[in-house]
């Protein structure tokens, strides 16, 4: 620790800084004994470690505040202290806890969904990927930004969440998959879209109108042209009210990429239902939702009502599990619209028990959306032809973006290549990390060899289903 502590005696204007270091030794030293195969036989005696590490985190976060001693140990909700001496001492506490905590568990997810790569999951992806070279080069600085961005696998999206589409309607997916990532990368970039939340809703309204057909697009920011492509090359598959949809789809995640723009520019973090809220749009749960029914030639628009349980705990399911698995990069990026920086700084929770916390939340969900589904299927609309079919679809893009979100370099670091492993220690400082099957420090990381993995799961096949 001693990093931790040169940087701890940096902030000792107050007394509370004087124990960091202490601190985080016994919270390594506890996560050490918590890794040990011994401690994993006593089940007994991780409860009570495990306390000891969140009392330790909400201690720490909350700018050392004084532990109470009560019934339950869990740090209360309570708002950072801001001003005066003690309030500069906490915002300092907090900079140092988030510089130590340098990696965190993921436990292993259900995964209750079924999992299966389109036939054709590599020609997609390479000529996905060339459609983004032609149609959207020019949206990334160099070429390096670009090759990057391919590198992400962005294309394998689509036929991971509509393995049973026809190739052309797989390619039409995968394609606006990329589209839409290219767009929440600027979005995420403070030298991009991200720069300024007025100029952003200037490009986006470009967009609309280019999208819409009003436009004649630009060439120095394409992103309105390669709307327009994927406008005539989708359109033509859909009924009308699905074609009315597609725009307000689009419409609804633009608005909120912008409102992510600007509580990162305000640095501000929104409570839990207000995240939620602005994650649906910038998730693209509507469009999600579209393209599923464009893959499988149907359309649920009559059944909104009717799907709505569905809908809920599917969408829901969806953005908690990404927002675990895509932590590392919006904590290097400082987003402010991700539930576990929603958990730390405005509920009070440690960084582990904030993802222990939304681990339960993604079973909770999963559980509700299959529950949801059955009972659809057994009711009197279960035979119908339509809504199987969709249903269906919608397990493979719950199942298929769950899958994405473990193998993507996006996430992980550029040059990070997926073993199967799906639960295990995560760091948030290597350039690239991998699930570790024990804790440790960067170097650790870097150099450990271990063969064994921390995952009951086969790695994946393109035939897997």
């Amino acid at each position: 620790m001693p990093a931790a502590a040169a940087r701890a005696e940096d902030y000792s204007g107050t007394a509370l800084t004087d124990a960091v270091p202490d601190l985080m030794g016994i919270r390594q030293a506890v996560n050490a004994v918590l890794a040990e195969p011994l401690a994993a036989k006593r089940r007994s005696a991780r409860p009570p470690l495990q306390k000891l590490i969140n009392t330790l985190d909400g201690f720490l976060f909350t700018g050392g505040k004084r532990i109470r001693r009560c019934r339950s140990v869990r740090p209360r909700p309570r708002p950072l202290p801001r001003g005066g001496r003690r309030g500069l001492a906490s915002t300092r506490l907090r900079s140092l806890y988030e510089d130590i905590m340098t990696e965190f568990f993921l436990p292993e997810l259900p995964r209750l969904l079924p999992v299966a790569y389109h036939p054709k999951a590599a020609q997609i992806e390479f000529r996905s990927n060339g459609w983004v070279r032609r149609r959207l080069d020019s949206c990334f600085a160099n070429e390096q930004d670009l090759l990057s961005f391919l590198r992400q696998r962005n294309g394998l999206y689509g036929p991971l969440t509509v393995p049973g589409a026809d190739e052309q309607r797989a390619l039409d997916v995968a394609d606006w998959y990329q589209y839409v990532t290219v767009i929440d990368s600027s979005v995420s970039d403070r030298s991009a879209l991200g720069a300024d939340e007025a100029d952003a809703r200037a490009v986006f309204t470009g967009i609309m109108a280019d999208f819409h057909g009003g436009g004649d697009g630009n060439e120095e920011l394409p992103y309105g042209l390669a709307g327009k492509d994927l406008w005539r090359r989708i359109s033509p598959g859909l009924t009308p009210a699905q074609i009315q949809r597609f725009a307000e789809t689009l419409e609804a995640f633009l608005r909120g990429c912008a409102t992510e723009i600007r509580f990162k520019l305000t640095d501000r973090v929104p409570d839990y239902e207000t995240c939620m809220t602005v994650r649906l749009d910038s998730f693209g749960c509507d469009f999600i939702r579209l393209m599923t029914e464009y893959a499988a030639g149907v359309d649920m628009t009559a059944y909104d009502a009717l799907l709505a349980d569905v809908h809920t705990h599917a969408m829901r399911q969806m953005i908690t599990v990404n927002d675990l698995l895509s932590w590392r990069k919006e904590h290097a990026e400082e987003d402010k619209m991700t539930l576990v920086r929603v958990l730390i700084e405005r509920e009070g929770l440690g960084l582990q028990q904030s993802v222990d916390r939304l681990c339960e939340l993604v079973e909770h969900h999963e559980r509700a959306y299959l529950a949801a589904r059955d009972r659809l299927l057994r009711g009197p609309h279960g035979t119908r032809a339509d809504i199987r079919t969709y249903l269906n679809g919608l397990d493979h893009v719950i199942g298929g973006s769950q899958e994405f979100e473990y193998l993507t370099p996006r996430y992980f670091g550029d040059g990070y290549v997926w073993d199967g492993s799906t639960s295990g220690w995560i760091s948030l400082t290597a350039p690239v990390t991998r699930f570790r099957p024990r804790p440790g420090t960067d170097a650790d990381t870097e150099g450990d060899t271990e063969p064994e993995r921390s995952t009951g799961r086969r790695a994946p096949s393109l035939t897997r289903s």
